[in-house]
């Protein structure tokens, strides 16, 4: 694979004996040519899940040589796939028409094996899955379901924490028990998601902006405007700043928000190229993005 080096000038801001340095960015070049976004990292951190622009198909990219392997042709597939822990599981949700209506399925796909396994099937009312533990958990119809990787049996999350989206409300669990958040109050909560050290919760509040809040809905950062946010560690989130004519992407950088200084460090500055939606590897040390054209890049970076 052809890696194009883009050597920055250091992007460095200091603040209560914290500093961000961009060190590398670096372009990819997978062997299937296309345009691509990251949907996901495997949790060795040695390939991406990627998808078109359109959320059609999920392909599993080595980061070290470009070899693309599909998972699904199918559509949606590639909006919020998630790995098993181990690495060796891929759950996705896709969707299709039936009757004119739109009905999704959750699939559950071996990447040892190459098998694939339906575990909710035609449901009109599916959220994402998402990873708790060794367990994959998901509204369906309303209902509340914990599958495990491993098997298709229903599982317990007694031991697991996590926060879901239901209903465009916030709502954590603990324990396997529900409590319903909305720190901001009634409103649209999306890209929401728990810290590392699961002790803080980051959302994003339509029409009010991003928030970091503890798991009693204290808000402790208001970030503000930083669209698609992600954590980088447990002190450090990433998102972007993008402006659009209601069209096409006018301009957009990736931002990060330090918690112990409350301000925002721009980590990418060009005018040649709009990075967009940034995606942190397990570590906090590199970040993955993409282009409004469908590149993709990884940002090397040091928190300290």
């Amino acid at each position: 694979m052809k890696h194009i080096l883009l050597m920055l000038s250091l992007l460095t801001y200091i603040a209560n004996a914290q500093e961000i340095k961009v060190k590398r960015i670096r372009q990819l070049t997978p062997d299937a040519v296309g345009e691509y976004a990251v949907s996901g990292i495997s949790p060795d951190g040695k390939k991406l899940l990627v998808t078109t622009l359109n959320s059609k198909g999920l392909y599993l990219l080595n980061i070290r040589g470009g070899k693309t392997r599909t998972i699904s042709e199918l559509a949606g597939a590639g909006y919020g796939p998630v790995f098993s822990p181990d690495g060796r599981y891929i759950c996705f949700k896709s969707d299709e028409f039936s009757n004119k209506l739109r009905v999704s399925s959750i699939q559950k796909v071996d990447l040892t094996t190459g098998e694939t396994e339906t575990l909710e099937k035609n449901s009109r009312n599916l959220t994402q899955p998402l990873a708790a533990g060794n367990n994959v958990v998901y509204m369906a119809n309303g209902l509340h379901q914990v599958r495990g990787f491993q098997d298709n049996g229903l599982k317990s999350t007694e031991k697991e924490t996590y926060v879901m989206i239901e209903d465009l409300g916030l709502v954590l669990y603990i324990n396997a028990v529900k409590k319903t958040l909305n720190p901001g109050g009634d409103g649209s909560y999306i890209w929401a998601s728990l810290s590392p050290d699961k002790t803080k919760i980051l959302y994003y509040l339509v029409g009010k902006g991003t928030f970091i809040c503890d798991l009693e809905g204290n808000i402790l950062s208001s970030p503000g405007k930083l669209n698609a946010p992600k954590w980088l560690t447990n002190q450090v989130i990433v998102g972007m700043d993008d402006k659009d004519d209601g069209d096409k992407v006018i301009s957009s950088e990736i931002v990060a928000w330090s918690l112990a200084s409350e301000k925002k460090i721009n980590l990418t500055s060009s005018a040649e190229r709009n990075e967009m939606f940034p995606y942190p590897f397990p570590k906090g040390k590199k970040i993955a993005f993409r282009t409004p054209e469908g590149e993709l890049y990884i940002m090397k970076v040091k928190v300290r």
